[in-house]
């Protein structure tokens, strides 16, 4: 067995399972829908390269999902501020 492996992408995967999160809290789910499946499908795909051990995928996976996940929550507040934060 050769060459290095990288180190599981564990922070990344917190990082971008928080934005999720903070994501949802914001209600994008509702009010940023796409951008919100997004970052939950890079998510569960993130996760899936990690089972797999494919560390390089899993951590841009995880990146992609935690921005998808940002631009959600960043909508989803401009949306609630605009309609009276309902």
């Amino acid at each position: 067995m050769g060459g290095c492996v990288s180190p599981p992408p564990d922070e990344d995967l917190a990082l971008a399972e928080a934005a999720v999160f903070a994501a949802k809290e914001a209600k994008a789910d509702q009010l940023a829908p796409e951008w919100y499946q997004k970052a939950e499908e890079g998510l569960n795909r993130a996760k899936r390269a990690k089972e797999m051990r494919e560390f390089d995928l899993a951590r841009k996976l995880s990146r992609q999902s935690r921005g998808f996940a940002e631009k959600a929550e960043e909508i989803s507040i401009l949306k609630a501020e605009k309609g009276g934060g309902s």
